[in-house]
Protein backbone atom coordinates (compact mmCIF):
# COMPACT_ATOMS: atom_id res chain seq x y z
CA UNK A 1 0.00 0.00 0.00
CA UNK A 2 1.36 3.42 -0.98
CA UNK A 3 1.23 6.21 1.56
CA UNK A 4 -0.14 9.27 -0.23
CA UNK A 5 1.65 11.77 2.05
CA UNK A 6 5.17 10.44 1.76
CA UNK A 7 5.07 8.04 -1.17
CA UNK A 8 6.45 5.16 0.89
CA UNK A 9 5.29 1.59 1.13
CA UNK A 10 3.48 0.55 4.31
CA UNK A 11 4.35 -2.99 5.32
CA UNK A 12 1.93 -5.50 6.81
CA UNK A 13 3.71 -5.14 10.17
CA UNK A 14 3.19 -1.36 10.14
CA UNK A 15 -0.50 -1.76 9.34
CA UNK A 16 -0.91 -4.29 12.12
CA UNK A 17 0.86 -2.02 14.63
CA UNK A 18 -1.28 0.93 13.56
CA UNK A 19 -4.45 -1.14 13.98
CA UNK A 20 -3.42 -2.33 17.44
CA UNK A 21 -2.50 1.22 18.51
CA UNK A 22 -6.18 2.13 18.20
CA UNK A 23 -6.81 0.07 21.30
CA UNK A 24 -4.60 2.22 23.54
CA UNK A 25 -5.18 5.78 24.68
CA UNK A 26 -2.63 7.38 26.97
CA UNK A 27 -2.18 11.00 27.91
CA UNK A 28 -0.54 12.81 30.77
CA UNK A 29 -2.95 13.45 33.65
CA UNK A 30 -5.60 11.42 31.78
CA UNK A 31 -6.99 7.93 31.87
CA UNK A 32 -4.68 5.14 30.79
CA UNK A 33 -6.57 2.24 29.25
CA UNK A 34 -4.74 -0.93 28.24
CA UNK A 35 -6.39 -2.90 25.45
CA UNK A 36 -7.16 -5.30 23.93
CA UNK A 37 -8.63 -7.33 26.77
CA UNK A 38 -10.49 -10.62 26.49
CA UNK A 39 -14.09 -10.29 27.68
CA UNK A 40 -15.98 -12.86 29.69
CA UNK A 41 -19.64 -13.04 30.74
CA UNK A 42 -20.53 -15.30 33.66
CA UNK A 43 -17.36 -17.25 32.96
CA UNK A 44 -18.16 -17.59 29.24
CA UNK A 45 -15.72 -16.20 26.66
CA UNK A 46 -17.24 -13.47 24.48
CA UNK A 47 -17.15 -13.79 20.68
CA UNK A 48 -18.73 -11.66 17.95
CA UNK A 49 -20.12 -12.79 14.60
CA UNK A 50 -20.85 -10.65 11.56
CA UNK A 51 -23.46 -12.61 9.62
CA UNK A 52 -23.52 -12.82 5.81
CA UNK A 53 -25.00 -15.25 3.30
CA UNK A 54 -22.19 -17.76 2.83
CA UNK A 55 -19.48 -16.56 5.18
CA UNK A 56 -19.39 -15.21 8.73
CA UNK A 57 -16.73 -12.97 10.27
CA UNK A 58 -15.59 -14.23 13.68
CA UNK A 59 -13.94 -11.85 16.14
CA UNK A 60 -12.66 -12.44 19.66
CA UNK A 61 -9.64 -11.69 21.84
CA UNK A 62 -7.56 -14.46 23.32
CA UNK A 63 -6.67 -14.49 27.04
CA UNK A 64 -3.14 -13.46 25.99
CA UNK A 65 -4.55 -10.27 24.43
CA UNK A 66 -4.27 -11.23 20.74
CA UNK A 67 -7.02 -10.28 18.32
CA UNK A 68 -8.56 -12.96 16.11
CA UNK A 69 -10.62 -11.64 13.21
CA UNK A 70 -11.12 -14.32 10.58
CA UNK A 71 -13.68 -15.48 8.07
CA UNK A 72 -15.46 -18.79 8.48
CA UNK A 73 -18.00 -20.60 6.33
CA UNK A 74 -21.60 -20.34 7.46
CA UNK A 75 -22.08 -24.12 7.56
CA UNK A 76 -19.17 -24.65 9.96
CA UNK A 77 -20.00 -22.01 12.56
CA UNK A 78 -21.19 -24.59 15.12
CA UNK A 79 -18.02 -26.63 14.64
CA UNK A 80 -15.77 -23.58 15.06
CA UNK A 81 -17.54 -22.45 18.24
CA UNK A 82 -17.45 -25.98 19.60
CA UNK A 83 -13.67 -25.94 19.22
CA UNK A 84 -13.47 -23.42 22.09
CA UNK A 85 -14.30 -26.29 24.44
CA UNK A 86 -16.78 -24.34 26.58
CA UNK A 87 -20.09 -22.48 26.26
CA UNK A 88 -19.73 -19.00 24.77
CA UNK A 89 -21.47 -15.65 24.90
CA UNK A 90 -22.09 -14.91 21.20
CA UNK A 91 -23.20 -11.58 19.80
CA UNK A 92 -24.32 -10.68 16.29
CA UNK A 93 -26.54 -8.20 14.49
CA UNK A 94 -30.27 -8.79 14.20
CA UNK A 95 -30.98 -9.54 10.56
CA UNK A 96 -32.50 -12.17 8.31
CA UNK A 97 -31.50 -15.57 9.65
CA UNK A 98 -30.27 -14.30 13.01
CA UNK A 99 -33.21 -15.81 14.92
CA UNK A 100 -32.59 -19.23 13.38
CA UNK A 101 -28.86 -18.97 14.11
CA UNK A 102 -29.55 -17.97 17.72
CA UNK A 103 -31.84 -20.97 18.15
CA UNK A 104 -29.16 -23.34 16.83
CA UNK A 105 -26.41 -21.90 18.98
CA UNK A 106 -28.53 -21.81 22.13
CA UNK A 107 -29.45 -25.47 21.61
CA UNK A 108 -25.71 -26.15 21.68
CA UNK A 109 -25.39 -24.46 25.10
CA UNK A 110 -24.27 -20.99 24.04
CA UNK A 111 -25.87 -17.69 25.10
CA UNK A 112 -26.72 -15.31 22.24
CA UNK A 113 -27.33 -11.59 22.15
CA UNK A 114 -28.66 -9.81 19.05
CA UNK A 115 -28.04 -6.11 18.38
CA UNK A 116 -29.60 -3.63 16.01
CA UNK A 117 -27.25 -2.54 13.23
CA UNK A 118 -27.98 1.10 14.07
CA UNK A 119 -26.57 0.43 17.55
CA UNK A 120 -23.37 -1.42 16.67
CA UNK A 121 -22.28 0.95 13.91
CA UNK A 122 -21.56 3.60 16.54
CA UNK A 123 -18.66 1.41 17.70
CA UNK A 124 -17.05 1.10 14.27
CA UNK A 125 -13.81 3.09 14.14
CA UNK A 126 -12.79 2.14 10.60
CA UNK A 127 -14.31 1.24 7.28
CA UNK A 128 -17.67 -0.49 7.38
CA UNK A 129 -16.52 -3.89 6.18
CA UNK A 130 -16.88 -7.38 7.62
CA UNK A 131 -13.83 -7.08 9.89
CA UNK A 132 -14.86 -3.66 11.15
CA UNK A 133 -18.44 -4.77 11.80
CA UNK A 134 -17.33 -7.83 13.79
CA UNK A 135 -15.00 -5.69 15.88
CA UNK A 136 -17.80 -3.16 16.48
CA UNK A 137 -20.15 -5.92 17.67
CA UNK A 138 -17.49 -7.07 20.13
CA UNK A 139 -17.13 -3.55 21.49
CA UNK A 140 -20.89 -3.24 21.83
CA UNK A 141 -20.89 -6.49 23.80
CA UNK A 142 -18.33 -4.96 26.18
CA UNK A 143 -20.85 -2.23 26.99
CA UNK A 144 -23.67 -4.76 27.42
CA UNK A 145 -21.53 -6.85 29.74
CA UNK A 146 -20.67 -3.82 31.83
CA UNK A 147 -24.25 -2.51 32.09
CA UNK A 148 -26.03 -5.80 32.76
CA UNK A 149 -23.51 -7.60 34.94
CA UNK A 150 -21.12 -5.07 36.54
CA UNK A 151 -23.46 -2.24 37.47
CA UNK A 152 -23.65 -3.03 41.15
CA UNK A 153 -25.81 -1.54 43.89
CA UNK A 154 -23.44 1.42 44.69
CA UNK A 155 -23.44 2.45 41.03
CA UNK A 156 -27.23 2.29 40.87
CA UNK A 157 -27.55 4.30 44.09
CA UNK A 158 -25.14 6.88 42.70
CA UNK A 159 -27.23 7.07 39.53
CA UNK A 160 -30.38 7.63 41.57
CA UNK A 161 -28.71 10.51 43.44
CA UNK A 162 -27.48 12.10 40.21
CA UNK A 163 -30.94 11.85 38.66
CA UNK A 164 -32.49 13.31 41.81
CA UNK A 165 -30.15 16.30 41.67
CA UNK A 166 -30.96 16.86 38.00
CA UNK A 167 -34.72 16.69 38.65
CA UNK A 168 -34.41 19.23 41.47
CA UNK A 169 -32.55 21.64 39.19
CA UNK A 170 -35.08 21.21 36.42
CA UNK A 171 -37.96 21.95 38.77
CA UNK A 172 -36.13 25.02 40.07
CA UNK A 173 -35.59 26.25 36.51
CA UNK A 174 -39.26 25.70 35.69
CA UNK A 175 -40.44 27.67 38.73
CA UNK A 176 -37.93 30.43 38.00
CA UNK A 177 -39.06 30.72 34.38
CA UNK A 178 -42.70 31.03 35.45
CA UNK A 179 -41.86 33.79 37.93
CA UNK A 180 -39.55 35.60 35.51
CA UNK A 181 -42.23 35.57 32.79
CA UNK A 182 -44.59 37.30 35.21
CA UNK A 183 -41.98 39.93 36.11
CA UNK A 184 -41.02 40.55 32.49
CA UNK A 185 -44.56 41.72 31.83
CA UNK A 186 -43.82 44.61 34.19
CA UNK A 187 -40.40 45.22 32.52
CA UNK A 188 -38.74 44.48 35.84
CA UNK A 189 -36.44 41.74 34.49
CA UNK A 190 -34.83 41.59 31.08
CA UNK A 191 -33.37 38.22 30.02
CA UNK A 192 -32.74 34.98 31.87
CA UNK A 193 -29.93 33.60 34.00
CA UNK A 194 -30.61 35.72 37.08
CA UNK A 195 -29.67 34.98 40.66
CA UNK A 196 -31.79 34.79 43.78
CA UNK A 197 -30.83 38.30 44.95
CA UNK A 198 -31.92 39.90 41.65
CA UNK A 199 -35.10 37.84 41.68
CA UNK A 200 -35.90 38.93 45.24
CA UNK A 201 -35.45 42.62 44.39
CA UNK A 202 -37.60 42.26 41.27
CA UNK A 203 -40.39 40.53 43.21
CA UNK A 204 -40.30 43.28 45.85
CA UNK A 205 -40.59 45.98 43.17
CA UNK A 206 -43.38 44.01 41.52
CA UNK A 207 -45.36 43.91 44.78
CA UNK A 208 -44.83 47.64 45.33
CA UNK A 209 -46.29 48.37 41.88
CA UNK A 210 -49.34 46.19 42.53
CA UNK A 211 -49.97 47.46 46.09
CA UNK A 212 -52.23 50.41 45.14
CA UNK A 213 -53.97 48.40 42.41
CA UNK A 214 -55.13 45.43 44.49
CA UNK A 215 -57.44 45.10 47.47
CA UNK A 216 -55.73 44.48 50.79
CA UNK A 217 -56.86 40.88 51.10
CA UNK A 218 -55.87 39.97 47.54
CA UNK A 219 -52.53 41.75 47.86
CA UNK A 220 -51.70 39.82 51.03
CA UNK A 221 -52.58 36.50 49.38
CA UNK A 222 -50.59 37.37 46.25
CA UNK A 223 -47.59 38.51 48.34
CA UNK A 224 -47.60 35.25 50.29
CA UNK A 225 -47.76 33.29 47.04
CA UNK A 226 -44.84 35.16 45.47
CA UNK A 227 -42.58 34.70 48.49
CA UNK A 228 -43.57 31.04 48.76
CA UNK A 229 -42.43 30.59 45.16
CA UNK A 230 -39.13 32.27 46.00
CA UNK A 231 -38.71 30.00 49.01
CA UNK A 232 -39.50 26.94 46.86
CA UNK A 233 -36.91 27.93 44.26
CA UNK A 234 -34.29 28.52 46.93
CA UNK A 235 -35.05 25.21 48.67
CA UNK A 236 -34.84 23.28 45.39
CA UNK A 237 -31.43 24.79 44.60
CA UNK A 238 -30.28 24.10 48.16
CA UNK A 239 -31.35 20.45 48.04
CA UNK A 240 -29.65 19.99 44.66
CA UNK A 241 -26.42 21.50 45.98
CA UNK A 242 -26.55 19.30 49.09
CA UNK A 243 -27.02 16.22 46.90
CA UNK A 244 -24.08 17.25 44.69
CA UNK A 245 -21.95 17.80 47.79
CA UNK A 246 -22.83 14.35 49.12
CA UNK A 247 -21.92 12.77 45.77
CA UNK A 248 -18.63 14.67 45.62
CA UNK A 249 -17.73 13.64 49.16
CA UNK A 250 -18.50 10.01 48.38
CA UNK A 251 -16.42 10.01 45.17
CA UNK A 252 -13.52 11.98 46.62
CA UNK A 253 -11.73 8.71 47.43
CA UNK A 254 -12.49 7.14 44.02
CA UNK A 255 -9.37 6.91 41.86
CA UNK A 256 -11.23 7.17 38.55
CA UNK A 257 -13.13 10.24 39.71
CA UNK A 258 -9.93 12.01 40.79
CA UNK A 259 -8.23 11.24 37.48
CA UNK A 260 -11.23 12.44 35.50
CA UNK A 261 -11.17 15.71 37.43
CA UNK A 262 -7.65 16.35 36.09
CA UNK A 263 -8.94 16.42 32.50
CA UNK A 264 -9.61 19.96 31.22
CA UNK A 265 -13.30 20.95 30.96
CA UNK A 266 -14.39 17.98 33.12
CA UNK A 267 -16.21 19.09 36.26
CA UNK A 268 -17.71 17.21 39.20
CA UNK A 269 -21.05 16.61 37.44
CA UNK A 270 -19.57 15.10 34.26
CA UNK A 271 -16.97 13.10 36.21
CA UNK A 272 -19.62 11.67 38.52
CA UNK A 273 -21.87 10.62 35.64
CA UNK A 274 -18.97 8.99 33.80
CA UNK A 275 -18.03 7.03 36.92
CA UNK A 276 -21.66 5.99 37.35
CA UNK A 277 -22.10 4.92 33.73
CA UNK A 278 -18.82 3.18 32.90
CA UNK A 279 -17.41 2.23 36.30
CA UNK A 280 -13.72 2.26 37.10
CA UNK A 281 -10.86 2.68 34.62
CA UNK A 282 -10.55 -1.08 34.12
CA UNK A 283 -14.05 -1.14 32.59
CA UNK A 284 -13.75 1.90 30.35
CA UNK A 285 -14.05 1.45 26.57
CA UNK A 286 -10.78 0.73 24.83
CA UNK A 287 -10.22 4.18 23.33
CA UNK A 288 -11.61 7.69 23.19
CA UNK A 289 -13.69 6.92 20.07
CA UNK A 290 -15.43 3.98 21.77
CA UNK A 291 -16.14 6.09 24.86
CA UNK A 292 -17.62 8.85 22.70
CA UNK A 293 -19.79 6.28 20.91
CA UNK A 294 -20.94 4.90 24.25
CA UNK A 295 -21.98 8.39 25.37
CA UNK A 296 -23.83 9.01 22.09
CA UNK A 297 -21.49 11.77 20.89
CA UNK A 298 -20.34 10.13 17.64
CA UNK A 299 -22.19 10.68 14.34
CA UNK A 300 -23.65 7.56 12.79
CA UNK A 301 -22.03 6.42 9.60
CA UNK A 302 -22.45 3.71 7.02
CA UNK A 303 -20.84 2.83 3.74
CA UNK A 304 -19.66 0.19 1.35
CA UNK A 305 -16.57 -0.31 -0.74
CA UNK A 306 -14.53 2.03 1.45
CA UNK A 307 -16.90 4.99 0.97
CA UNK A 308 -18.30 6.20 4.29
CA UNK A 309 -21.44 8.32 4.63
CA UNK A 310 -21.56 10.37 7.82
CA UNK A 311 -24.80 11.34 9.51
CA UNK A 312 -25.90 13.20 12.60
CA UNK A 313 -25.47 12.33 16.26
CA UNK A 314 -27.17 9.18 17.44
CA UNK A 315 -29.89 9.24 20.10
CA UNK A 316 -28.20 6.72 22.37
CA UNK A 317 -26.37 7.57 25.56
CA UNK A 318 -27.30 9.38 28.76
CA UNK A 319 -29.20 12.55 27.76
CA UNK A 320 -28.09 14.46 30.86
CA UNK A 321 -24.42 13.62 30.28
CA UNK A 322 -24.75 14.63 26.62
CA UNK A 323 -26.31 17.97 27.60
CA UNK A 324 -23.43 18.67 30.00
CA UNK A 325 -20.83 17.77 27.37
CA UNK A 326 -22.55 19.97 24.79
CA UNK A 327 -22.42 22.94 27.14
Amino acid sequence: MINGDHGTTTSAEDKDAKRKSAFRYTSENSLEISRPVALTWNGRPVVALDIANRFYQLYYITPEGHEVNRQIAAFEVEKVLESFGCPLFVGFEDCAGSAELAERLESAGHVCRRFKATYTRNFNTGNKDDEGDARAIYRAMAIVDRESMKRDAPARALGYMLNSSELLRREARRCTQNLVARLQDENLIIGDGIGMSVLLIAVTDHLKILRPKLPDTLWQIYTARCFSELLLIYSLHLRAMETDEDIENYLSSDDTYRRLMTVPCIGPGIAARLVCLVGDSANLPENARALAAYCGLVPWHSGTGGKITMGGLSLRGDPVLKSHLYE
